[in-house]
């Protein structure tokens, strides 16, 4: 099998530098004040000295009567309450007082996917890896400020994907950068079924062959068979023609050669193809929360890409469209390299929201949802899914984050088997300062677990959050860990 590149670019075949493009902008920092988001209630028994004095007819004897409270005319609601505010001192209450304007964006369409300039690097993501004594250890973008394992997504925005992407192997980093190379993607979904391509599209004369999914192989593999094609009728009117025949036996002979090297790329291709294809399948029958139960989909979690390389590296991306987001999704991935293994890992991606635009006042409601993994060693890794809600303090620089309605997804089949688990419903708090991360902290529910909870805005005005949570328990036998998505309501 020839050597085929293995250089590391874009999804689409764009170059993609090494610099790491800072999630900082131009904005200065100003000092939050601890208290931020006042609203009054209404008070509508303010001063009305008659509200409940009204003249009437007493039995003939017309007064004004205050039912025996003649200095109490607002039956006890004579007081201004003091208005609500949040504090930054306990950012585990804050609530959504002073509304920004919810984000109004159109439905993204089926099977299109985000886009983005920036670096990705520096997104929250989070590991969890083998020390040298073999032990569990999860790192992440908070305490190590590691990289991600995706680098980019730099192509045109929500562009329908028929160019998938992918790599076979790296370059040495932790971290993989996508070309249109040897790989392959595929779109799943129980209403539309996983994407097909066909191999010997506008081939004349060949059948048409439908393949899984849709890969970076594709187009090479068709237009190396468009070039036999266009070899074989030249090779055919030569041997055709008696006196061509003679004077064109070295030419006939080229292109008989040319045509044995493009038939051996065709099959390279194919068997590289043929394998990824497998392992992909694979993949996608381990994916709990894109299986139905009951004949029913859980419709925001209705969507995955799933990307397979040949160094074994394998990455889900959940589909940001299935969820209803335009800017940002996150990915788990899998990464078995000698030296950079990750057993499980969860990276946000999107276009983030540059530091000057997020807002310096009000309030804002974030919903949307989140998968993870719970991990400990001699047992099988759990699938868990879950509702996200956040909401957003912009004065106090301050996030109330939480999950709710837990449940450990299984495989059964091709069904989905799902069993409540609000033991794992999060609660956590975080704060940003001089740049677009918030940082914090999350606990579950029943106390046992806790660790880091990272987050971004996405969009051009914090339409969007994400970002990933990596929690253990106290002897860090058992591991939690995730990413997250959610839309400003």
């Amino acid at each position: 099998m020839s050597q085929i590149s293995s250089k590391l670019k874009l999804i689409a075949a764009v170059t993609v530098g090494a610099a790491i493009l800072s999630a900082c902008g131009s904005k200065q920092q100003a000092t939050p004040n601890t208290h931020s988001t006042t609203i009054s209630q209404d008070n509508q028994n303010s001063n009305n000295s008659n509200n409940t004095g009204n003249s009437t007819n007493n039995g003939g004897n017309t007064s004004n009567t205050n039912n025996g409270n003649a200095n109490n005319n607002n039956t006890g609601n004579n007081t201004n309450q003091p208005p609500k505010t949040n504090s930054a001192n306990d950012l585990s209450k804050l609530e959504d007082l002073d509304p920004i304007p919810a984000a109004h964006i159109d439905t993204p369409k089926t099977n299109q996917f985000i886009s983005s300039a920036d670096a990705q690097q520096k997104n929250p993501n989070v590991q969890l890896r083998r020390n040298a004594e073999n032990k569990l250890f999860q790192t992440d973008n908070q305490q190590e400020q590691q990289n991600g394992l995706i680098d980019t997504l730099d192509f045109n925005a929500n562009d329908e994907i028929k160019i998938n992407a992918g790599a076979t192997s790296n370059n040495g980093t932790s971290n993989i950068t996508f070309q249109p190379s040897k790989s392959i993607i595929v779109y799943t979904s129980n209403k539309k079924g996983s994407s097909k391509t066909n191999l010997n599209e506008g081939i004349e004369g060949e059948k048409e062959l439908y393949e899984l999914g849709k890969s970076s192989l594709d187009a090479k593999i068709i237009e190396l068979k468009k070039h036999d094609k266009e070899l074989e009728k030249q090779i055919k009117q030569i041997e055709n023609s008696t006196t061509e025949k003679l004077t064109k036996q070295k030419e006939l002979n080229e292109l008989k050669e040319e045509r044995t090297k493009v038939a051996k790329e065709i099959q390279e291709y194919t068997v590289i193809r043929k394998g990824l294809e497998q392992h992909v399948q694979s993949v996608i029958d381990t994916i709990a929360y894109i299986k139905p139960k009951d004949g029913l989909m859980m419709p925001e979690f209705d969507g995955a890409y799933v990307l397979v390389f040949e160094d074994g590296t394998k990455i889900i991306i959940h589909d940001p469209a299935a969820a209803g987001w335009t800017y940002q999704t996150f990915a788990s991935y899998v990464d078995p390299r000698k030296g950079t293994e990750v057993l499980r890992g969860f990276q946000s991606i999107g276009k983030e929201t540059e530091y000057a635009s997020i807002p310096e006042k009000g309030t804002a409601t974030y919903k949307g949802i989140s998968t993870a993994y719970l991990v400990s060693d001699g047992n099988a890794d759990r699938q868990l899914s879950s509702n996200v809600k956040a909401i957003v303090d912009f004065g106090l620089k301050g996030v109330r984050f939480e999950t709710s309605g837990s449940q450990i997804n299984a495989v059964s089949g091709d069904q989905r088997v799902s069993t409540a688990a609000s033991e794992y419903d999060l609660k956590g708090t975080a704060t940003w300062k001089d740049s677009n991360l918030f940082l914090g902290k999350v606990t579950s529910a029943d106390g046992k677990m806790s660790g880091n909870l990272s987050g971004k805005f996405f969009g051009p005005n914090t339409e969007e959050i994400g970002g990933t949570y990596g929690l253990k328990n106290t002897d860090g036998s058992l591991h939690f860990l995730g990413g997250y998505g959610a839309k400003r309501k």
